[in-house]
């Protein structure tokens, strides 16, 4: 039979029920450790080291050199801003909407003076 916490330590029953919670994880989580230790022991045996080859590193070597002679000349390759296209998209259609409700009352008052 399950008993409560709560009864059983008074005024304090609150804090003593997530500290037993707690402590229930901890006890999985140790539990969970070792069964990725087993996995990762398995694993370091299957793997062995990665070595790149002569033409990576070369190759690697050429294009790191090549970013920090354009960085040294003060060049730099920049993404467009999302920010700056928000922005513009935001004021193109605030200037459509103005056009459009200026045309609409335009054609409002002369259908009105027509009538």
């Amino acid at each position: 039979m399950k008993t409560s916490v709560r009864k059983e330590t008074g005024p304090f029953g609150r804090w003593a029920a997530v500290a037993h919670r707690w402590y229930g994880r901890l006890r999985k989580a140790e539990e969970d450790a070792s069964r990725f230790e087993t996995v990762e022991g398995a694993m370091r045996g299957a793997l062995g080291p990665v070595k790149p080859t002569d033409s990576f590193r070369a190759h690697l070597h050429d294009s790191l050199d090549l970013a920090a002679q354009s960085r040294a000349a003060g060049m730099h390759m920049e993404a467009p801003r999302r920010i700056q296209q928000s922005i513009l998209i935001a004021l193109t259609a605030t200037v459509m909407a103005t056009a459009s409700a200026v045309l609409i009352v335009i054609l409002h008052a002369r259908w009105r003076r027509a009538a």
